[in-house]
């Protein structure tokens, strides 16, 4: 009688395997990790890369004379910017920092300096870009050289670029 009971229980145990299908049960294993994303490459028509923390471009936006109109020879460095910070998902804030040369008042580079990062972020906008972006101007109070030179005020008028990333999970 034993028997008998073994076997309709092994008779019952082939029919329920046979009716389940293979595969139909949930995944038991984990989630994969997820992986740091790859820094983005920089954009082949202008330069423009990352370098740590900081967006590169490899020449100054161009302003008119003492103002915060950008000039259009400066558009298509603009164009670039836009699209490696849209092809970079981690980004996660960007900042802008406007600077001037020491000529004129500090009073008034500080304020050329502030409109101009923000022109910056206007014309970023203007081209989609929907991430968090701040402006700041430091006028002439971070100044990269100090020989009064046409070089030199070149270098010192600029706008300089920091990113944060989002965290890795």
């Amino acid at each position: 009688m034993l028997r008998n009971y073994v076997l309709i229980l092994a008779a019952l145990s082939l029919t329920a395997l046979a009716g389940c299908k293979h595969g139909s049960t949930e995944p038991t294993t984990p989630e994969p990790e997820p992986t740091e994303e790859p820094a983005p490459v920089a954009d082949d028509e202008d330069g423009v890369h990352f370098e740590g923390s900081r967006l590169v471009i490899p020449r100054h936006i161009q302003f008119a004379n003492n103002s915060d109109v950008i000039l259009e020879e400066s558009n298509s460095l603009l164009n670039s910017i836009t699209a490696l910070l849209r092809r970079a998902p981690s980004v996660q804030v960007l900042h802008v920092t406007g600077h001037t040369d020491a000529r004129g008042s500090e009073a008034d580079n500080q304020s050329l300096s502030e409109r101009r990062a923000a022109a910056v972020v206007a014309a970023l906008r203007e081209r989609g870009l929907t991430l968090e972006i701040t402006s700041e101007g430091r006028g002439e109070s971070e100044l990269l050289c100090t020989e009064t030179t046409p070089e030199c005020d070149e270098r010192n008028r600029r706008v300089e670029f920091v990113i944060e990333v989002r965290a890795s999970e």
